[in-house]
C-alpha cells in the first residue's frame, strides 16, 4: 500500500464517483428495475474504493461509507422484490386476470416504493450533478 500513488488513487476514485452519479441520474429519469440494479453495483464499488481513504479523513469517508452501505442495502432490497416478480412472471392482464395476484404485486410495488423514497434523498446529497468529491469535506457533508 505504501508504494501506491496516491494521485492514481484518487483519479481512479474520481472516475467512479462520476459513474454513480451517471447511474443515479439514469435511475431519476427512468426507474427500470435494471437501472437501478446498476446503480447499485456502482456505488458497491465506489464504496469498496472509499475503503482505501480512510486514513486520510476517518470521520468523512466512515460517514460517507454509512450513508452508502445503508443507500446499497435499500437498492438491494428493491432488486430483490422485482427478481421475485420476475420470477412469478407476472403480467397485468386487466379485469381478466388474477385479482389475487395483482393484488400482491401492487402490495410489492408499494414496499419497492417504500425503499426508493429512502434511497432518492441520501444519493441525491451524494451524487447530485455537477458536484465533485473534492466538495467531501467535514464543513461541506
Amino acid at each position: 500500500m505504501s508504494t501506491l500513488d496516491p494521485r492514481i488513487l484518487l483519479t481512479e476514485l474520481d472516475k467512479t464517483y462520476h459513474t454513480v452519479t451517471d447511474k443515479y441520474l439514469i435511475c431519476r429519469n427512468n426507474q427500470k428495475p435494471e437501472n437501478i440494479h446498476t446503480l447499485r453495483k456502482r456505488a458497491k464499488d465506489f464504496l469498496y474504493q472509499l475503503y482505501f481513504f480512510r486514513p486520510l479523513n476517518p470521520g468523512v469517508i466512515k460517514s460517507l461509507e454509512k450513508r452508502l452501505e445503508t443507500m446499497t442495502q435499500y437498492l438491494g432490497k428493491f432488486n430483490d422484490l422485482a427478481q421475485l416478480i420476475n420470477a412469478l412472471e407476472y403480467k397485468y392482464r386487466g379485469p381478466d386476470g388474477n385479482p389475487a395476484l395483482d393484488e400482491l404485486i401492487v402490495i410489492i410495488r408499494d414496499e419497492q416504493d417504500k425503499y426508493l423514497s429512502k434511497v432518492w434523498p441520501v444519493a441525491y446529497q451524494i451524487f447530485w450533478p455537477d458536484r465533485n468529491l473534492s466538495m467531501f469535506s467535514a464543513s461541506n457533508y
